[in-house]
């Protein structure tokens, strides 16, 4: 009985080997075609536009001098010490370093999840590989990408066996995306804390989620405290997004997310937005040029729209998943995934690209619902999304998105993708 043992799990190492394998292809083959893609737009041999990350251009300006960072926080002071020694390498570093991270961070996806279940690490993966916004990002200047990885590795070490040197490492890991995105820290420490109640007292995730918001509308109630919160906030803010669709959305929603009364139905309306409504944006497919990154943010938008729902439903204190109960560890992962998205939304401005850090967890927990209900949630999301494109099409064509061709934009070439 032993040897059958030890044969049939040989036979499960191999497999998983085996599909790893296939996944580090997956992510190589996105990777190289991207990077073609944006050669060739670079070399003006293609009609492509926004082919890459302006985040990332406006990082690459602050460390030229061209935009001012005396007057920004920590992080972003930090992050551009980051980026000096990246550039100080050649340009072509910047690929080389978040690949690596990105494969890294897909090996890392088994030791985190396999906890839940070996779909969940799949879906974990998935939500690396097929992020548009990660594989465009590559070659630059790119918070996401490290963000994710430290994420990741935070939690492989979470779940090693506990020793005096765990907490010092899961102390400095957590202390990390300080220099980087101070806001992504917050839910690290968090989880730290709150480990020996879910362990040995109280497994209940959703009732902390609930508890948390009820202490932090508290806290935003009082003027004191409510400027502490917005500080945290403060170290990451691009120009850039002052040119999105909802900006002026976001900043009305901000100034109700500050009243005492109002920062109620504000979290509702930003969660609605933040989660789903990314889906309805206008479908940018016909334009000329095609602007790749608008395309990849759709994609995304429609990728995670089926996740999303499934955490929001999964939230919810009388939803029934697979388990009746969840393990110490299931509970942990699941808790950090809706305290994740919480924070984010709870961020005074709405920037859909705060998700990607932890997209790899949402996507794990997708697992923990019955085969029946992710059924229904992967149909529900079809239709939803095939009339979200519907309309798309239609607004496009009525506003005139530029479907039927435009004017050629000529956009700067940045510094990071000399190297193409």
């Amino acid at each position: 009985m032993s040897i059958l043992n030890y044969i049939q799990t040989r036979k499960k190492i191999e497999s998983s080997k085996n599909v790893d394998i296939l996944w580090y292809i997956a992510l190589l083959f996105f990777l190289l075609l991207v990077v073609t893609l944006q050669s060739l737009a670079k070399n003006n041999v293609i009609s492509i536009s926004n082919f890459y990350i302006p985040d990332s251009y406006t990082y690459e300006l602050r460390l030229l001098g061209i935009k001012d960072i005396e007057n920004e926080g920590l992080a972003a002071q930090a992050y551009n010490i980051l980026n000096k020694f990246l550039y100080s390498l050649g340009s072509h570093s910047f690929f080389i370093f978040n690949a690596s991270l990105l494969f890294l961070s897909i090996n890392i996806c088994r030791d985190v999840f396999r906890y839940i279940s070996s779909r969940a690490i799949s879906y974990a993966r998935l939500a690396i590989v097929a992020n548009p916004y990660l594989l465009i990002g590559a070659v630059g200047p790119n918070k996401e990408t490290i963000l994710i990885f430290l994420c990741l590795l935070f939690w492989k070490f979470f779940f090693k066996p506990d020793s005096r040197s765990r907490i010092i490492i899961l102390t400095i890991i957590a202390t990390a995306p300080i220099f980087i995105r101070p806001i992504v820290s917050f839910p690290l420490y968090v989880c730290i804390f709150i480990y020996p109640l879910i362990k040995n007292k109280y497994n209940k995730p959703r009732a902390f989620i609930i508890a948390f918001l009820g202490f932090f509308f508290l806290l935003n109630s009082i003027p004191f405290t409510k400027s502490l919160i917005s500080s945290l906030y403060a170290d990451d803010n691009i120009s850039s997004f002052a040119t999105s669709r909802i900006y002026d959305i976001s900043l009305l929603l901000k100034n109700y997310s500050q009243d005492i009364i109002l920062q109620y139905p504000a979290f509702v309306a930003k969660s609605v937005i933040f989660l789903f409504a990314p889906i309805v944006r206008p479908l940018t497919i016909f334009e000329s040029p095609l602007p790749l990154l608008d395309v990849g943010y759709s994609w995304v938008a429609f990728l995670l729209f089926p996740f999303n729902l499934s955490l929001t439903l999964a939230s919810f204190p009388f939803w029934r998943t697979s388990n009746k109960q969840f393990s110490v560890y299931q509970s942990m992962i699941f808790f950090y995934s809706l305290l994740s998205i919480v924070v984010i939304i709870l961020n005074p401005i709405l920037t859909f690209r705060y998700i990607f850090p932890f997209t790899p967890f949402v996507f794990a927990c997708f697992a923990l619902q019955s085969i029946k209900v992710r059924n229904y949630i992967i149909y529900f999301s079809i239709v939803i999304i095939l009339i979200s494109v519907w309309l798309s099409v239609w607004l496009s064509m009525i506003y005139n998105y530029n479907i039927e061709g435009g004017v050629s934009t000529i956009e700067a070439i940045p510094e990071f993708l000399q190297w193409l």
